[in-house]
């Protein structure tokens, strides 16, 4: 009878936190999603991670900053992900055999009895439960803008020449606060944040994302371009020095994604950020946003 049964291997349960659980836990969403078959049960900022672990169970957390966690295994990455980062997490990913889709068990189902949309609905979630798949029921859809419309002339900033790090991630913050989407206190914040958790916002080499929690005074979505004049020393072991400071306002996880997943496509091609730091007028730099990637 152990023989007859058929056991399906589950994908591993991961958790991704960050500092604020805004962009770079997305961007490390994106990445770790694109590689491993695995389940992403959600991304945290650090205190709402440790807490929400307390209370539920996943298979591994990844993370950009350092944690102290004796409840599951955890491990401490970029969130661009380098090839070492790659080999670690592969060591915790539990193969995944056979995909169960419970619409094909409803097909199945309907083979041999006649089902009415409710007993439908209802044993789709008993599905669901069983087998523990993601539901997609009760998602909550907002409105996403993307990059070009949130993006002016007046959140870019070319050549600005930074003594530090502190200078390079203040005129960032400035530009978003002079344009009405944070307040002077959300500037603090993200200096703040860089200080105490390290420079895990220098997301790729040469550019960094700075960026606060949305209660430390964001008011709107919104990104600021600055290109530096002299590369600045951020203090990153590998991706110093910066030369690109992207400022990042979000005001939830989810509504500025769209914006930053095009933001980060076109900075993903060395070509697109040689054209960045060569650009004299801020005009240059939306017409490639408005053009995506192409050269």
């Amino acid at each position: 009878m152990e023989r007859k049964k058929f056991y399906v291997p589950h994908k591993t349960k991961i958790v991704i936190i960050c500092h604020a659980g805004i962009s770079t836990s997305e961007i490390l969403k994106s990445k770790i999603k694109n590689i491993f078959n695995v389940d992403v049960i959600g991304t945290f900022g650090a205190k709402e991670g440790v807490k929400w672990l307390t209370d539920h169970k996943v298979d591994l957390v990844i993370t950009t900053i350092p944690l102290e966690i004796r409840s599951v295994p955890f491990v401490q990455v970029n969130p661009y992900l380098s090839e070492e980062d790659i080999s670690i997490i592969s060591g915790f990913i539990k193969p995944v055999f056979h995909e169960v889709e419970v619409g094909k068990l409803l097909e199945i189902v309907k083979q041999y009895a006649v089902l009415s949309p409710q007993q439908v609905q209802s044993l789709s979630k008993e599905f669901t439960n069983y087998l523990n798949l993601k539901s997609s029921e009760n998602i909550t859809r907002e409105y996403q803008p993307m990059l070009r419309e949130v993006l002016t002339e007046e959140l870019i900033d070319l050549h600005y020449r930074a003594e530090n790090r502190d200078e390079a991630v203040r005129r960032s913050g400035e530009l978003l606060v002079k344009n009405n989407l944070a307040t002077d206190a959300y500037i603090e914040g993200m200096i703040k944040n860089v200080e105490v958790n390290g420079t895990y916002i220098v997301i790729a080499p040469g550019i960094a994302m700075p960026h606060a929690r949305p209660e430390e005074g964001a008011l709107a979505i919104g990104f600021s371009v600055v290109t530096l004049a002299e590369p600045v020393v951020f203090g990153h072991p590998k991706n110093d020095p910066v030369k690109i400071v992207i400022g990042l306002c979000a005001v939830d996880h989810q509504t500025h994604l769209k914006a930053l997943a095009e933001l980060v496509e076109i900075l993903s091609h060395e070509e697109n950020v040689e054209r960045f730091l060569k650009a004299k007028e801020a005009k240059e730099i939306l017409a490639m946003v408005k053009g995506g990637n192409e050269s």
